[in-house]
């Protein structure tokens, strides 16, 4: 299960999408975001989550170069669409990858 909970600037990284993992399965998880865009374009991001079972974490997704599209803060996005890769983290196989998931921002 995964939620997204605020979106928000990290001193460090810059704007990020924190996000609630759930993993109710009985394997070891990793999570990653792939195919991302913000207001449209196509943007690097971070995200890598390892799960045991039965846990949850709160992760950060960090919007890589928005310096390019020039936006300089969090108010500037409107839109976010990202997938997330799920993998078994013992041998790598893929699980699943979702439909690609669209947040807007007002």
């Amino acid at each position: 299960k995964i939620t997204a909970k605020s979106f928000e600037m990290d001193d460090i990284f810059g704007p990020a999408l924190k996000i609630l993992i759930e993993n109710n399965s009985d394997v070891d998880l990793t999570v990653q975001a792939r195919n991302s865009s913000v207001n449209g374009y196509m943007v690097d991001v971070s995200l890598y989550s390892d799960l045991r079972p039965a846990t949850r974490s709160v992760s950060g997704m960090y919007i890589l170069d928005l310096t390019d599209l020039e936006i300089e803060s969090i108010d500037g996005i409107e839109s976010i669409e990202f997938t997330l890769r799920i993998v078994n983290a013992d041998n790598w196989n893929e699980i699943d990858t979702t439909a690609p998931i669209i947040l807007e921002f007002e």
